[in-house]
């Protein structure tokens, strides 16, 4: 069994399913809409589809599907490093059908249209701290792990808006308030444990982060933890997970979270690290922080707003975008 970077296993994951099936000796016609037959039993009628965009599957007879890993694994009947293995041994010179369309336009990278003009270490404002326990999050922990951030946008420059910021690796903040949902960079959010840790915590967003905060009671962080702020940040932060012995996966109750799960067990699991599942804990709920406002009372949560209320004598300004 070879062992593979992080790189090494993304370009073997890019494979076609295409060039799957025909390592494999199973038919590879399709029809336009890219329906085969199953390559897990004979049938009269097309129940296999692959996106070949995405590279992934679906098959309606089995009601299951994946990606590329996920077929090398059912079809040979083997784990996922020896998968790996497996897929080393295609010829990568296959070029499916698909593949000579044209290619998309590069991208461009998107303008920065939120403009940050003041950071607070400590929370003043009534709508945000309102906000905040409205969700279960005490001002003391958005005081430990946020800042108060008074921003516009570039369109219109002379309007202010205030949100919790929450720092990112990017250099930039996720911007979160009753109608704020924004971002003025996009990227994982590193927080270190005082001691070195090989334990790592994961969380989709950092509201769930501070959800785990409040209800494990904690004061001294007692690993490192990684915030990914989207799923769609995943792949900049697995050499980071993979660094460390055991992954604590808090992620969501969702097709979203179940996926990021997969991946990151599939690139980071080896002799010397195991992923542990820990979405148990707010099983029943979307998310860690849903499973908080439902534990948290309504009237501990209107006596929390009235307190922070009667503290802050600054009037409650407009947190919303114009």
């Amino acid at each position: 069994m070879a062992s593979y970077t992080y790189e090494e296993k993304g370009i073997l994951l890019s494979t076609p399913i295409e060039a799957v099936l025909s390592f494999y000796g199973k038919d590879t016609s399709h029809d336009r809409t890219y329906h085969y037959f199953s390559p897990f039993r004979e049938e009269s009628n097309r129940s296999f589809h692959v996106n070949p965009r995405k590279n992934v599957w679906y098959d309606f007879g089995l009601a299951e599907g994946g990606g590329v890993l996920t077929l090398v694994i059912r079809l040979a009947g083997c784990e996922a490093e020896d998968a790996f293995d497996i897929l080393a041994q295609m010829n990568t010179s296959f070029i499916p059908s698909y593949a000579y369309r044209s290619p998309s336009p590069a991208r461009k990278e998107p303008e920065r249209s939120i403009i940050i003009d003041h950071k607070a270490a400590e929370f003043r404002r009534k709508g945000l701290l309102k906000y905040a326990a409205e969700r279960g999050i005490s001002k003391d922990t958005l005081d430990r792990f946020c800042v108060q951030i008074t921003f516009h946008s570039v369109y219109s420059p002379t309007l202010k808006h205030y949100a919790i910021g929450f720092a990112n690796q990017a250099g930039g903040y996720v911007l979160r308030s009753n109608s704020v949902k924004k971002c003025s960079a996009s990227g994982i959010s590193i927080i270190g444990a005082e001691e070195p840790a090989d334990t790592i915590a994961v969380f989709e967003g950092f509201f769930d982060f501070l959800s785990w905060i409040e209800d494990q009671g904690i004061d001294v962080l007692p690993c490192d933890v990684c915030v990914l702020n989207s799923v769609s940040n995943l792949k900049r932060a697995l050499d980071f997970l993979s660094a460390h012995k055991e992954i604590h996966l808090y992620l969501d109750n969702d097709r979203a979270g179940e996926d990021a799960a997969a991946q990151i067990e599939c690139f980071c699991v080896n002799d010397e690290s195991r992923v542990v599942r820990m979405s148990h804990l707010f099983d029943g709920y979307k998310d860690y922080n849903e499973m908080l406002i439902a534990k948290t009372s309504t009237h501990k949560s209107n006596s929390y707003g009235n307190f922070i209320t009667n503290r802050c004598p600054e009037q409650t300004g407009q947190d919303q975008l114009g």
